[in-house]
């Protein structure tokens, strides 16, 4: 205390009725007090869910929130807290009753934002003056960890976990689940929640975007040490509010700031109650309302600062061709995070005229790679330049690297192609076509082929078909060209990968006339009886092509009042063949006539040859057998079923 200041002291008032009269008067009455209250000896801690007897307070859970950047945690400022609760402290070596009380605007270190695919924004209550905001009551007692089995609960139900090592955030309690963020070493989060699953313990509590998120702790062998690199990091959870004891010489601050002075010292042994933990400066800091009514602070322990990251990269071109070249990108960090890799490339042929913005894409490695084309840069060769820039977490771009990379000139391409007619014969001949290519790429190769007998007039455009050895390969027919024989012209022509047609060579091919078919056709008749006769038609022709063979027959008594056409059926040895019955044609015996008919290709029908047949008349016997007293048979044979017989 100043020289020649004076001790105030001064009472809040409270909505508690005698018992919070009754408990101002203890205080004034017990003596000097040397700090901003004095200690309480229990380590009791409010409910979460017990309401305030102010005029008008209510209390609000606080709402635990994402990793985030450092510089989005605000703290409540003191003008918007209300001591609804009588606060009762250790009494350290000082008296600072004299000291100014100021608002408190706490400054945090900045953060590495944590690098990873999604990073939700942390719910940060926004305080009024009516609405506090109290943290989730939890048992103030500290809990070692527990040896042996990670299902056991080692931390309170709720509170603060720093994290000693880089952690991820899961959408579920499983490891193989979603990574939704990442907590960098040092960083800490407030839990609402422990459980186990997959064999770890997890924490949990409720994200900014009203998802509840999952963060496995360090696993433990059997032995019941820890296996991840964090050995002692469940001693460091601490309630959000609660009783703290010191373990070493503390001063409390008027603002949470190292550079803030002290208004007074707690020694080892003396304890306080809180009500918020804080972290500012790289350091973890416990804060309270004083019994004057300021908000204090006071630095618990310095907290391990996370590696820094540099914006590192490395270049190199791989694969390099007349074709372009690969772009790999390695040692890939930055600060601020890594959310895209992007080369920017061009020849330097013509400036920047061919600039592409390449995205990279990451590989199993976690380096990143992409393909420069010199198809995509105007087919130029020579020195090309590929630049690196990162874009950042933040959507910022940033310049990293860059390299020069020399493109060989592609050996030139000539527009070749040689053409050749073969199995020529009567009825068309085959192209080919060898040695394809063409500067600008081959897409078609296209035979335009016509006889000379009137000119173009039957020209057509045929499109070969590529062969296992690149060739390419069409049949040009006559029955296309009308028929037409002598001298036919096939051309060659490429299209182009940029749909031009191009002439490129062609030949000139002498298609033979085809032999003269003449009408032919012998008939004879075979297998004759009185049932019948075969007719078999053989050497048959026609200049049209022949569809079917038809044989009209009928016997010559009363006329073709019987004629039948039957059809003739082909035989392996090319003949025509088909069976007369004498049944089809009223039994008639005697002479029978039969024709030949042509059904040629185009459906005309054509008289060709004929024969007569004479078909006998059935021969009979009688003869009777079985004679007994009753009777006897008579059996005759050669009768036929004529409708005359009776």
């Amino acid at each position: 205390m100043k020289h020649g200041s004076q001790q105030r002291f001064s009472i809040r008032k409270y909505s508690f009725g005698a018992a919070s009269v009754l408990i101002a008067s203890l205080v004034f009455m017990g003596g000097q007090v040397q700090a901003d209250s004095l200690a309480e000896s229990s380590a009791s801690t409010e409910a979460a869910s017990q309401t305030v007897a102010s005029s008008s307070t209510e209390v609000v859970t606080q709402t635990t929130s994402e990793p985030a950047p450092a510089s989005d945690q605000k703290e409540v400022e003191p003008s918007t807290e209300i001591g609804s609760v009588a606060q009762v402290e250790a009494a350290p070596s000082e008296s600072v009753s004299s000291v100014s009380e100021s608002k408190v605007e706490t400054k945090v270190a900045p953060e590495v934002q944590p690098a990873s695919s999604k990073v939700e924004s942390p719910a940060t209550a926004t305080p009024s003056s009516s609405s506090p905001t109290v943290a989730p009551s939890v048992s103030p007692v500290r809990r070692a960890a527990t040896a042996g089995n990670p299902n056991v609960a080692t931390l309170p139900d709720s509170g603060t976990y720093v994290f000693e090592e880089k952690t991820d955030v899961h959408s579920q309690p499983n490891l193989s689940s979603t990574i939704v963020a990442t907590y960098q070493k040092g960083q800490s989060v407030i839990y609402d929640r422990l459980l186990s699953a997959d064999e770890r313990l997890w924490l949990s509590y409720i994200g900014a975007s009203g998802a509840r998120r999952y963060v496995a702790l360090p696993a433990q062998n059997q032995s019941g040490q820890t296996t991840d690199s964090a050995v002692a990091n469940t001693l460091n959870a601490l309630a959000p509010q609660g009783t703290y004891t010191f373990s070493k010489t503390a001063g409390v601050k008027n603002e949470a700031r190292l550079s803030s002075p002290n208004l007074a010292f707690y020694s080892p042994g003396q304890s306080v109650r809180y009500d918020r933990v804080l972290t500012a400066e790289n350091h973890r800091w416990i804060s309270y309302i004083s019994y004057s009514g300021s908000r204090r602070y006071v630095a618990i322990e310095e907290l391990p600062q996370a590696p820094k990251v540099e914006k590192t990269g490395q270049i190199s071109a791989v694969n390099v061709s007349s074709s372009g070249y690969d772009v790999i990108v390695k040692n890939v960090n930055h600060p601020a995070g890594v959310k895209e890799v992007l080369v920017p490339s061009w020849s330097e042929k013509n400036g920047q005229d061919d600039i592409i913005w390449h995205k990279a894409v990451k590989q199993g490695d976690g380096s990143y790679k992409v393909r420069v084309e010199t198809n995509q840069h105007k087919q130029d060769f020579g020195a090309y330049h590929s630049h690196v820039y990162y874009v950042t977490n933040q959507n910022k771009r940033d310049y990293v690297t860059a390299t020069k990379v020399v493109v060989p000139q592609a050996p030139k391409v000539e527009k070749t192609g040689q053409v050749s007619a073969t199995n020529v014969s009567s009825s068309g001949y085959d192209v080919i076509v060898t040695n394809v290519n063409h500067p600008a790429g081959i897409k078609e190769v296209l035979v335009p082929s016509w006889s000379e007998k009137n000119g173009q007039d039957d020209i057509i455009w045929h499109k070969a078909v590529k062969q296992g050895d690149g060739s390419y390969k069409v049949r040009v027919e006559t029955n296309q060209h009308k028929q037409d024989f002598g001298a036919y012209h096939s051309h060659v022509y490429y299209v182009t990968n940029q749909n031009k047609r191009e002439y490129v060579t062609e030949t000139k091919v002498t298609v033979p006339q085809a032999p003269k078919v003449e009408k032919t056709g012998q008939v004879s008749a075979t297998n004759v009886s009185s049932s019948g006769y075969d007719v078999i038609v053989t050497n048959v022709n026609h200049p049209a092509g022949i569809k079917e063979v038809l044989v009209p027959s009928w016997s010559e008594k009363n006329g073709q009042d019987d004629i039948i056409w039957h059809k003739a059926v082909k035989q392996s040895d090319g003949s025509y063949k088909v069976r007369v019955e004498t049944s089809q044609h009223k039994q008639d015996f005697g002479a029978y006539h039969s024709h030949v008919y042509y059904v040629t290709n185009q459906n005309k029908r054509e008289y060709v040859t004929e024969t007569k047949v004479m078909v006998p008349e059935p021969k009979m016997s009688v003869r009777v057998e079985n004679i007994t007293v009753v009777g006897f048979d008579v059996t005759i044979k050669g009768l036929a079923t004529n409708p005359d017989v009776r």
